[in-house]
């Protein structure tokens, strides 16, 4: 595939904020595309703005955006004319292309998710799934969208926490939402097709690689090639072999060995959270709380006290 020069001024993380003329922001990048990568910016202001947002660099993207709060009031132009004056619900997706030299008046406070997502990745993912060639989004009305919401409101604790949540999560978030909009937000395009079920001979090659070194920020591209698949392929065979996305299922093989060792081993809670892939205590506390229902040093107790139950009763048996 040929690759288009992408402008070093994408509009996404501190360039869309500085373009926004604000300072709150946070922001992800996937990492395991071929082609480009998908960009997701959170900005928001209690101010408002006087003034039209700056010139947007053109480039062959899209940027999707999402309320997570009602939008009262704002105006959007395209090639300096009026394109849309009103609010947006909170919960609402819409899009521009940035070949349309967008820009926007947001007089109101707002709290946006804003995906900036490059045609080469719709592109590289139609090739993948063996949809016909890739030409734009459409349907480009503003909606209320739950899918999209589900997909964006599951971001924002790692928007909040990139190193906790790790690269294989936003690049199965980011992923999955890319391939939702080409079934739903592309004229004439048909489902993304299904994948079939991994082989046991590929479960026990991922297996092997993400188990052997639980600290390993791993990327999905890395995962997926041990199977020679293309990504958003592999993400969708995985889940359906498994019951899990790829992060979920790592997750809990973190979380269970965790458990393990605090059960077998003296070792300080801070140690085993690392030697677990978690950032610090703290992550591995908040992860182990909503897996066991209790934190990782009332799970330690808990165990200590049963199997000191148990070595007593082996004793007794053995005095009998």
């Amino acid at each position: 595939m040929s690759k288009e020069r992408r402008s070093p001024r994408a509009a996404a993380g501190a360039q869309i904020a500085h373009l926004f003329g604000i300072s709150n922001y946070q922001t992800l990048k996937t990492s395991s595309l071929r082609s480009s990568q998908i960009t997701v910016t959170r900005l928001w202001t209690d101010e408002g703005s006087k003034e039209m947002t700056a010139n947007i660099p053109v480039e062959k993207a899209s940027v999707v955006s999402f309320q997570l709060k009602t939008l009262r009031h704002h105006e959007l132009w395209k090639f300096d004319r009026l394109f849309y004056s009103g609010g947006f619900e909170k919960d609402t997706i819409s899009m521009v292309h940035l070949e349309e030299e967008p820009r926007a008046h947001l007089p109101t406070s707002y709290d946006c998710l804003m995906f900036h997502i490059p045609d080469l990745v719709l592109r590289e993912l139609c090739e993948q799934e063996e949809l016909p060639a890739f030409h734009g989004l459409e349907g480009r009305e503003a909606r209320v969208d739950p899918v999209a919401a589900h997909l964006c409101r599951s971001l924002l604790p790692a928007l909040d926490d990139p190193a906790g949540a790790g690269r294989l999560f936003f690049d199965h978030v980011g992923i999955a939402l890319a391939a939702y909009l080409l079934d739903n937000y592309r004229g004439g395009s048909r489902p993304l097709a299904r994948s079939s079920n991994l082989t046991r001979s590929q479960m026990n090659k991922i297996e092997e690689y993400l188990l052997a070194d639980l600290t390993n920020d791993h990327s999905l591209e890395a995962v997926a090639a041990l199977c020679e698949m293309p990504v958003s392929t592999f993400t969708k065979a995985f889940k359906e072999t498994t019951g899990f996305a790829v992060h979920q299922w790592l997750r809990n093989r973190r979380v269970e060995k965790a458990a393990r060792l605090l059960s077998e081993s003296k070792e300080p809670i801070a140690g085993i959270a690392y030697e677990c892939g978690f950032t610090d205590q703290a992550h591995l506390t908040r992860v182990f709380t909503r897996v066991y229902g209790t934190t990782p040093g009332s799970y330690r107790s808990q165990m200590t006290r049963h199997n000191s139950a148990d070595q007593y009763q082996d004793a007794l048996i053995e005095q009998a």
